[in-house]
Formats: structure tokens, sequence, C-alpha cells
């Protein structure tokens, strides 16, 4: 390596001009470094000026490290030298500065390369002085001077060389004087904005964290930890603020246990631990991934003299008594700070529960949907609180013992499943129900009453506390944290767990409310519904539809057939809903089946069967029936009527199944309904057979009176003349001719009748008929009845009910009776009219009557009034002496609208 070479030797004309040219530059050198200060440029002016001074190429000045062990010789400046060589740390007998460290003397080689551990090989064969630079009785650092062949240093170069260190070594103490000076003033300002600081700042974490950063920069270099002791037993120190290499690499929430350690020696004897030296320190314990540690200096953070953490600084060079003294002023101020921090947090901490449990009060109040609520307090509580997993059970009401849960957030969220359920006699969670008290353990490890809800968590803390309305357990509020719970947030979840409590009993308050509702709702759409149906078949189509449409359970209705003697022989199926087949009305029969719990069901009371092939009370022949339509499950509730079962709602499901009173709730509250709409109906069949037979005698009375009043009248008529006729034919031919006649107008009237009669026996299929048809056919009837025509107005209708289409037809062909055979009208309308409602009017111009002297001989009216009033139609008659008859029927349809064509 080539060294490059500031001037060239030169030659002085005599030892007398040389000594008095030293001295005049020693003199100036020294006067230069006297006023230089500032450590590292007074060290370069120094080897600068060494190097000028005795005519040397190039130099360095080291400093010695006696702290290291062993000591070592720190390049501090060079001259002309290769950069590498500044900052090296030359150790003992090691190179030139080596040799002087360990001889503690100047040493003067012509040859560089004589030495046994040269740092620099490629300067062998230079010439060298090392001189050591000593204050009183301590080196202090080293000159290494040199320059290229052929110069060589003389004794007198050597003595220039020591008396300069003299001074050298002067003007390094009061570099290093002035530099602890400078250190000591800029300390104390920092320890004064570190006091600022720690009393303005009330936050923990940005507290000691702002600590740490300030005592970084006073300590440069170094690695700076606060930490404080925990509550758990035993306590451990665990870190909370760091700064340096050592905040790269342990993070927050390390800990150490308050007896081991340096930190630890500090806790446990509450004084400062300072150690220069910690491979030689048996409490030393490195910490993970942290090297090149010289020295070690813990402070313990007292109040009193109660330890409440430690701060510690970690270095690669020795600690002095004045920096463990700026860190004991520093902890004092910190401890002050801590407490205020503390109590502040606290603060905070009792202000946010406080905030947070009205906000969970005003989520709770504002709901009365409690699986609605619940879900989002218990959100509400893992957000604010931060905890690792909330979660909320209600006691199951068909198992006191079993608590469900309803509602949670966290950690466990995802894992565990819908419907989780545990015993009330498991866990802290069932000590907390058991006990009705509040269970909080912040060591779930060591208490054997602990169960993990999940074995890939590990969690520290539980608190368990029962949801109560006064001493009946309504559930548990439970809470898993992976830290310690404290005791105030024990009690603010207490706080909301009775407001769970108060919200669950209303809610559950109002879901009976609203069953009631539903139930009233129920009761009067299914009433509605079924007052509609007409048939036996409507009653269940219509109960089908408005009860088991779009449950998950298979349901059918079922009627008992009884024998003459009332024994019960058959069980019809009438109708049936699931949701793969839907509605289905086709009748089914089965032989009566008795079963062990008949009699239950004679009383009227419910039977459920979870599974009907593992019950034993199951008839085969009933698991038979619920085979063949691939169910297991059976709910049968009895159909009631006057104290007998008239028949029963069978429920079915594919699977076991463990039927809930809720579930069954629609289909009891609807089966009295239903059984006396059923019943209703068949009485009304039995009614109306009775009502068409007596309609049928009283028919047939009525048509034998007309055939007595009309074609018998008439037939005797002719008769009469016909007897006469042959005498009449001898006496009087003209007469005779009037007489055959009258025979001849006698017989057409009669057939007009009897056609009449017979079209009232059988109408032209009038179930398939408007009712502008049927009245155009009365109307030709009349008309080549009577040799009248009628004037008429009929509208075409549609979508009217038979009985009407029946009845008004009916009315009209009796008033056009009465018309052909009493009121000798000359003319006759008729209309029908529809619109908003139904309307038939007949009128003719005969010779009328008075409708108050109508007497019950009248048969005809009687009828019309009668036919009027079955289908609730408005009936008005007018008649006037002389005038004729006016006849008008109005039907407003009560379900609908009519419409007309």
């Amino acid at each position: 390596m080539t060294i490059n070479v500031s001037c060239d030797p030169k030659t002085y004309q005599s030892p007398r001009d040389e000594i008095f040219r030293r001295s005049e530059s020693l003199r100036q050198v020294i006067e230069l470094i006297s006023n230089e200060l500032a450590l590292e440029p007074l060290l370069t002016r120094i080897v600068e000026s060494a190097t000028e001074l005795i005519g040397a190429q190039y130099g360095s000045i080291g400093l010695v490290e006696e702290y290291q062990n062993p000591p070592v010789v720190r390049i501090a400046a060079i001259v002309n030298m290769p950069p590498h060589e500044l900052g090296m740390a030359v150790p003992v007998d090691v190179g030139l500065a080596g040799l002087v460290l360990s001889t503690r003397r100047p040493i003067v080689l012509d040859r560089y390369g004589e030495i046994d551990q040269p740092t620099l090989p490629e300067l062998a064969d230079h010439t060298v002085i090392g001189m050591p630079i000593w204050w009183g009785q301590q080196m202090i650092g080293f000159f290494g001077i040199g320059a290229e062949p052929p110069h060589h240093f003389s004794e007198h170069d050597v003595e220039t060389l020591a008396l300069f260190a003299r001074h050298a070594a002067i003007a390094i103490n009061n570099a290093h004087r002035y530099q602890q000076e400078r250190e000591r003033n800029e300390r104390l300002k920092l320890i004064a904005q570190i006091g600022r600081m720690v009393t303005t700042d009330l936050r923990l974490k940005e507290l000691l964290q702002n600590t740490a950063d300030a005592i970084h920069t006073l300590f440069n270099n170094h690695i700076i930890t606060i930490s404080l002791l925990s509550t758990e037993n035993p306590p451990q120190l665990v870190l909370h603020a760091a700064s340096g290499y050592h905040s790269t690499i342990v993070k927050d929430g390390y800990g150490i246990a308050a007896t081991e350690g340096i930190t630890g020696a500090a806790v446990q004897s509450r004084k400062v631990q300072l150690v220069n030296d910690v491979m030689a320190d048996a409490h030393y314990i490195p910490t993970p991934g942290v090297a090149h540690v010289q020295a070690e200096l813990a402070v313990p953070i007292l109040r009193g003299v109660q330890a409440m953490g430690v701060l510690n600084v970690e270095s690669s060079t020795t600690f002095t008594e004045e920096d463990a003294a700026s860190l004991v002023i520093i902890a004092d101020q910190l401890s002050v700070a801590i407490d205020n921090a503390r109590l502040f947090e606290a603060e905070q901490q009792r202000v946010r529960r406080i905030a947070t449990i009205n906000r969970i009060g005003r989520l709770i109040t504002s709901s009365l949907d409690f699986h609605q609520l619940f879900q989002k307090a218990v959100e509400a509580i893992h957000t604010d609180f931060g905890f690792a997993y909330v979660a909320a059970g209600i006691i199951d009401p068909n198992h006191p013992e079993m608590l469900a849960l309803l509602a949670h957030k966290g950690i466990h969220e995802e894992k565990v499943a819908p419907g989780y359920r545990q015993s009330i006699h498991e866990g802290l969670v069932g000590a907390a129900a058991r006990t009705r008290q509040r269970v909080l353990v912040n060591n779930v490890a060591n208490d054997p009453r602990y169960k993990a809800l999940l074995e890939a968590h590990a969690l520290c803390a539980e608190l368990a506390t029962p949801i109560l309305v006064g001493d009946q357990l309504l559930g548990v509020l439970n809470i898993e944290h992976d830290q310690s719970i404290k005791a105030e947030e024990a009690e603010a979840i207490e706080i909301i767990a009775d407001q769970f409590g108060a919200a669950l009993d209303n809610a559950r308050l109002f879901e009976n409310v609203q069953r009631s509702l539903d139930r009233t709702r129920l009761l009067y759409e299914t009433s509605r519904r079924i007052s509609t149906a007409m048939s036996v078949q409507d009653v269940i189509t219509a109960y089908l539809e408005q009860v088991a449409v779009g449950d998950r359970y298979a349901c059918a209705i079922v009627l008992l057939e009884a024998d003459h003697t009332g024994r019960r022989t058959t069980m019809r199926v009438e109708g049936r809903w699931s949701s793969e087949y839907g509605t289905s009305l086709d009748i089914e029969r089965w032989p009566f089946i008795h079963a062990p719990f008949t009699g239950l069901l004679d009383f009227g009371q419910t039977v459920t069967l979870d599974n009907v092939y593992k019950d034993p009370r199951v008839p085969s022949a009933l698991r038979a029936m619920q085979a063949a339509n691939g169910y297991t499950a059976l709910a049968i509730i009895p159909l009631m009527v006057r104290g007998t079962r008239s028949g029963m709602v069978m429920l079915s499901d594919t699977t076991d199944h463990h039927w809930l009173e809720e579930e069954l709730y629609p289909y009891q509250v609807t089966a009295a309904q239903l059984a006396s709409a059923i019943d209703s109906r068949q009485q009304h069949v039995v009614v109306t057979k009775q009502g068409e037979q007596l309609a049928v005698l009283e028919e047939r009375q009525r048509l034998a009176r007309e055939l007595h009043d009309s074609v018998t009248q008439s037939l005797f008529s002719m008769n009469v003349l016909a007897q006469v006729l042959p005498e009449l034919w001898e006496l009087d031919r003209d007469e005779a001719r009037q007489s055959l006649t009258q025979i001849q107008q006698l017989t057409r009237e009669s057939l007009a009748e009897m056609r009449a009669l017979l079209f009232e026996l059988r109408p032209p299929e009038s179930e398939k008929q408007s009712l502008s048809h049927i009245l155009k056919g009365h109307i030709a009837t009349f008309e080549q009845r009577t040799g009248m025509t009628i004037t008429s107005n009929l509208t075409e209708d549609t979508l009217l009910p038979e009985t009407v289409i029946h009845t008004l037809s009916r009315i009209a062909q009796e008033a056009l009776n009465n018309i052909a055979r009493h009121a000798h009208a000359h003319q006759v309308w008729v209309a029908l009219h529809i619109e908003d409602s139904v309307i038939l009017h007949i009128q003719d111009d005969g010779h009328g009557f008075i409708p108050e002297h109508v007497g019950s001989d009248h048969l005809g009216l009687i009828s019309i009034r009668e036919r009027a009033s079955k289908i609730d139609a408005r009936l008005q008659i007018t008649s006037i002496l002389g005038q004729g008859t006016e006849i008008v029927v109005e039907w407003n349809d009560p379900t609908s609208h009519v419409q007309g064509g």
C-alpha cells in the first residue's frame, strides 16, 4: 500500500537552527491546541502538529479505553493514513499502539516490520515512533508517527515528541473536562426537559415512550428500557417502553421475573445497580438478540419505599456515578408522573366504562327483540372494553340446567357453532350460574373449575357474571381475556349484566304480549277464512293455508268415523300439507288405532312423540302409517266438539324432534275453531238435506195446486163440453161448432200450462246457463202460452252464484205465471240490470191488486217473498187497482263486487 506524503524531508543547515525551529514550532503548536476545547478537532490538530513537528510523513493519535477488558487503544484521529485506521480498536501487543499499551514506554523502530503483529504490513520498511500520552500516572493516549526510508528518527525527535505529548495530555484533559461539563449541562437541560414532559403528559404509554426516547438522546448509542411491575403473583417486570437498538428486538409486554437479572436486583434492593462489567456480574441476564453490552445501569422507580418498576440502560461503554445520579433524578420524576398517569388512566377508564354502560343501556332499551339487543350489546362490550371474547348465554326454558349461547364476539366467534350449549354444572360459567355470584379468575390455569372453550387460544382470565332478575337466573355474561381483568371492569360488567336482566325480562314480557296478539290475530284470520268456507273441504283447505303452509312440519287433518253404535271404526284423512308436496285434499282411510295415549287425546290433551320407532307407547299400525310417509316424529292435537273428540291435527317431522311449546302453539290455539267449523259444516249438510227434502215436498204440493187450479179445471170444462156436444150437434150445429172451438182453445191452454209446469220441474240446465239466458226461456214460454209479446231489456251477467241465479229465475217464473193467470194484462215488461247490484224488474198493465189484502191463499206472492229472503235480496211489490203491478228484486254480493257484461 502506498502512503501519501504531504511534504519532502528537509535538510537543515545546522542543529542549532533545527532546535530553534522546533522550539518555535512547539510554542506555536502548544498555543494552537490550547485554544481548542472540542475533543475531536483538537485530536486532529494534535496529530497534524506532531507529524509536522518532527518532520514525519504520517501519524495517528489514539485514546486508551481502560474499561475494556483487556484495555484497547481506539484510533481517534489520523494524518495521511488509510481511512480504515480511524476508529480502529487496537488491543494489547497488536501493532505499534498495542505494543506501546503493553510496555507503557516510547518505542522507536527503524523497521515497522519488526513488530510481531503489525496492523499495516505494507509499511514494514518504514521507520516509526510510538509515544504514550500520560496524565499523571495514567496512560490516556498514544502517538504513532512514521516516515518512508531513508528517513530515521533521532533521540531529539523522541524528546520533542515526548515533550509535545505532555502538552497534548493537558489539552486532551481540558477537552475531556470541557466535554464532560458540556455533557453535564446538556444532561441537566435534558433532565429539566424530561421533568417538564413527565409532568404534562398524562397518557402512560406515551409518557414512558417519550421518556425512553429522551434518555436515549442523553445516553447516545445506548439501549434504554422502562419496565413496570405487574400485579401478578409472582410479580413480573413487564416492558412498557424501549428506545435504541433494543426497541427493534424486544416488543412491549416482554417480561422477566422481578427477582431475576440486574433489574431484579434493583427492585429487590430498592437501590441503583451500576455494573460496568456485566460479564463479571452473576445477576446479568443477556437480552435475546442484544449483543456488545459492556455495562448496565438499573435505577429503581420508587413510590416511597415501594418499587413501581425499573429504568434500565445498557451500553457498550462504562457508566459514571454522575450517569447514575442523573437517572435517579429522572426516575424520581417518573414515579410521580406514572402515578398521575395511572390516576388519569383510571379516571379515563371509569369515564369510558360509564359511557359504555350508558351506551349499552341505550342499545338494550332500543329494542325488544332480545336476540338483536344481546348481539349489539355483546359487540359493544367487546369493542369498548377490548376483551378477547365476550359471550352471553341464556337458560333454556325447556332444560333449566342448560345454557344456550345467544350472542358472542371475539376470538372464538368463527369456531364456536351457533346453538352451542353448556351445562350449569361445568366451568366457571356454571359456578356463576349455580351460586348466582360473579366469578373472576385471573389465572385460569390454576383453577380446577376452568373449562377451556377452545384449546388453541391461551387465555389467562375469565369473568362469569350471572344475569338475574331478583333471584331468578336468566343467563350468564361471560368474558375471557389474554390479560388480567380488573375489579373495576368486573363491577362495570355486573352493572351491564343487571341491565341485561331487566332487558331480557322486558323482552320476554313483550314476547308474551306479542304472542297473545299473534294468537288473537291468528284466531281472527283463521276464523275469517273458515267463516267464508262453505263445505268441510273448504274449511280444511282454509285451515291448512292459514296455519300450516310455510311451516317446517307436515300437517294432516284426520276425522273420526263411528258405526251406528257410536264405536269409532275409521280415521279419515281429509287433507294434508307438506313443504314437499303442498296441499292435498285426497281422502285416505285408516282403521281406527287404539293407543295407550288414546285416553289423553279423548280428554283434549296434546300428545308428542319424539321418535315413533323408539317410543314404546306407539302401536305398530301407527308406526306403519308414519313409515309409509317417511316420518319419524309425531305430535297429535285433538279436535274437541262438545266434550267429544271428533278428529285430530297430526304434525310430523322426518327426523327425531323434541317438540317445543312455541312450535305447537299455532295449531293448538286454532284447533277448537277448526273442530267447531267442521262440526258446523257437517250439521249444515244434514240440515240442508232435510231442507231439500222439505222443499221437494212443498214443491210437489204447490204443483198439485197448480194442476188443480189450471190444467184440471180446463180438462173438467173440456169433459163437460164433450158430453153435451152430441146432443148440441143435433139441436144447434152452430152452437156445437162454437163448443168445438172452445174445446180447442181449452186444449191449447192446458198444453201451455203443462209445458210451464214441466219447465218448473226441470229447468233447462239452469246450473250451466246465465240468468239472462234463463229469463229469455221464461219469456218465450210466457209468449207461447199467452200469445202476448213481452218487452225485455236483459244485461248479460257473469260470476253470479248458482243459488242467486236459481232464486231470481224462480221469482221471474212465478211472477210471469201470476200475470198469465190473474192480471188480464195487455203489456208486460221484464228487465235485468247488473252493475253494483243485481236488479230484476217485472211490470204489467193488468188489473192490479191491493198488496195489504193478499191472504194465505195467494201462494205465488208468498213464494216470491220466501225466495227473496233466502238470498237476502230486497223485494219491493207495487200494485194499483186498474193500473197493474210492479215487482223489483235487488241483490247485493256480500263478498265481492258484482260484474256485468
